[in-house]
């Protein structure tokens, strides 16, 4: 347990940050790298549909649509829109953090259950003042 960690109790009583401060600090700086990991691969979807003409987009309930990261969209649906970019920024990311991605907007997905609650969220949310 860290509660007897010498590391743990040196820093305690000491000016500067605490323990949880520098935990924090570092859940923040993880949550920034994600965040650029998030706009990189947004940005590879953008560049897949803009190469797309509306013949080539994947057909939905017999409409033809854009690439876009759904409830039912897979993990190998999103790898190979995002893989398929020859952005050297795309290249550099492994598949690790592709997947770490992708669990990550998966989840932010999961909590609206549908494109249709998640709309609604985003409308009440420009409407507000």
């Amino acid at each position: 347990m860290f509660k007897d960690d010498e590391r743990y109790t040196n820093i305690l009583g000491n000016p500067g940050s605490g323990p949880l401060e520098l935990f924090w600090d570092i859940v923040d700086a993880m949550d920034q790298k994600l965040e650029g990991k998030i706009e990189i691969a947004e940005g590879a979807i953008k560049r897949y549909n803009e190469k797309r003409g509306p013949s080539d987009g994947m057909e939905v309930d017999g409409e033809v649509v854009a690439f876009k990261v759904g409830i039912e969209t897979t993990a190998k649906e999103f790898l190979d829109v995002v893989k398929a970019d020859e952005d050297e920024q795309v290249k550099a990311l492994t598949d690790e953090e592709l997947s770490d991605v992708f669990r990550a907007v998966g989840s932010f997905r999961l909590l609206f259950l549908s494109d249709a609650n998640l709309n609604t969220f985003l409308d009440s949310c420009t409407t507000r003042s």
